[in-house]
């Protein structure tokens, strides 16, 4: 699955060709046995690589993808000040990749402390809100859920 090539801002991971970006081969290949692992039935798939690599593009991509093709998605993140810059980093891919049809018509919706944009494609929310049942209730039709450091949902913080 190549993404083309666009123009993204800097502090995204990609490779620059002549001020144009594509995803890098390890970026493609993780976005492609992540969709082949959903469809063989596996829908807990993690994603590792080391610090810098992409992983928010990645899933960014991933959750565009998705919202284009009709699908709601939550992202999970551990922190609030990874609240907005998640979403900041899929509203400037989004809008990259509606220039060339690729993106989606829809809004990135925030839950998080008095923001509670459950009626978004593409919900960015606070593991600390969503802990709060009623809030985590409210979020309905959801195709995927995008954990960004998974590896925290092991502590107590995301139970």
């Amino acid at each position: 699955m190549a993404m083309g090539h666009t123009s993204l801002p800097r502090g995204m991971a990609h490779r620059r060709l002549g001020g144009r970006v594509k995803l890098r081969w390890y970026q493609e290949k993780s976005i492609e046995r992540t969709q082949e692992e959903w469809e063989a039935g596996n829908n807990r798939v993690v994603v590792v690589l080391p610090t810098g690599m992409g992983k928010t593009f990645i899933f960014a991509f991933m959750a565009v993808k998705m919202a284009r093709e009709g699908k709601r998605v939550v992202i999970l993140v551990n922190r609030d000040v990874l609240v907005q810059q998640t979403v900041g980093e899929v509203r400037t891919l989004n809008s990259i990749l509606a220039k060339s049809g690729m993106g989606f018509e829809g809004r990135i919706g925030i839950v998080r402390g008095a923001d509670n944009q459950v009626d978004a494609r593409i919900i960015v929310a606070s593991v600390q809100t969503i802990q709060r049942l009623r809030r985590a209730e409210q979020i309905r039709n959801v195709s995927a859920v995008i954990v960004d450091e998974c590896h925290m949902s092991l502590t107590p913080q995301y139970r």
